[in-house]
Parts: structure tokens; C-alpha cells; sequence
């Protein structure tokens, strides 16, 4: 192979997309992976709940899922309170959990394929924590706007008065 051919990635090999390359397809399809996501993280959400025992998994919430296409893959998004080891321990008990959630899965809903569980921590709040914090330190926050909105509204109750 010379050196200006590129070499096919070990997913074209296979015959198979990327994660995040897969998870565009037909409109038909996305009605599919859509539900299928919904109920994936409706039965992880539960079975966090009711069935898996680890402490380190307590005050998980499942914010998320995106499947694949074919079904086979699933992100598991997820968000826990508290400090980074926190949040550590809580990754270290749902990979320890997977294989236990996945078999229940697989028992819980009817598919060909039981799509492999992968947990994400979701930083998006985080992050909107950070804008918001940003926004306030610049007057355009959410506390500005009420006090524009009491300003405004006061100004509109004088007129009424006048």
C-alpha cells in the first residue's frame, strides 16, 4: 500500500460504520433507534432503581440513550451528583453492572439483538452551569432579566396609574 492510499479503518473491514458515523440514517430508521432509545433508557432507568444493588450507582439518573442503526449499540447517558470521585465510583459500578443490565434487558425487551450498554457521563449540564455563571458575571443572566422584567413592569403600572 503506498504511502497516498489511506488504509480502511477495522469497521470498513467489517462492513460496519463508526458510533457516531451510524447514527445518521433514513427517516424510517430514526423513528426505530428513537424508540428503541426511549425504551433502553426507560428499562436501564429501572432497573438502576429497582434491581441493581451496587451503592455506587445510587443517585444515578439516566438523561439519555442513543442507539445505533442496526440496534447493536447503545450509549447510556447519565449524570450523579456530588464531587469527581463520585462520579468515578458511580462509572466503575454501572461498567461492573453492565453485563447484569444488558441480560435483563435483553429478558425485558423483544430484539433480535440486545445492543451492547456503554455509560457516558453527561457534562451538558455542567456546561450550561458554566455559560449561565459566565452570562451572569457579564449582567445577561437570568437574575438581569427578572430585574429588567420588574423594571418594565413597574414602569407599565405608573403609566396605568398617570
Amino acid at each position: 500500500m503506498s504511502n497516498n492510499q489511506k488504509r480502511p479503518s477495522r469497521n470498513a473491514k467489517r462492513g460496519g460504520t463508526s458510533f457516531k458515523n451510524s447514527l445518521t440514517s433514513s427517516p424510517q430508521q430514526n423513528v426505530r433507534t428513537a424508540r428503541v432509545a426511549a425504551l433502553v433508557r426507560q428499562v436501564v432507568a429501572e432497573l438502576l432503581i429497582h434491581d441493581v444493588k451496587d451503592p455506587r450507582v445510587q443517585g444515578v439518573s439516566i438523561l439519555d440513550a442513543e442507539v445505533t442503526p442496526d440496534l447493536r449499540e447503545a450509549r447510556i447517558f447519565y449524570i450523579v451528583s456530588g464531587d469527581e470521585k463520585q462520579r468515578k465510583e458511580a462509572q466503575r459500578g454501572l461498567d461492573q453492572a453492565t453485563g447484569f443490565m444488558q441480560h435483563e434487558l435483553g429478558q425485558r425487551i423483544d430484539l433480535r439483538v440486545t445492543p451492547l450498554l456503554s455509560f457516558r457521563f453527561d457534562r451538558s449540564i455542567e456546561y450550561g452551569q458554566r455559560i449561565e455563571e459566565k452570562l451572569r458575571e457579564l449582567g445577561l443572566g437570568e437574575a438581569n432579566k427578572s430585574e429588567n422584567s420588574e423594571a418594565t413592569s413597574d414602569e407599565d403600572e405608573s403609566e396605568e396609574d398617570a
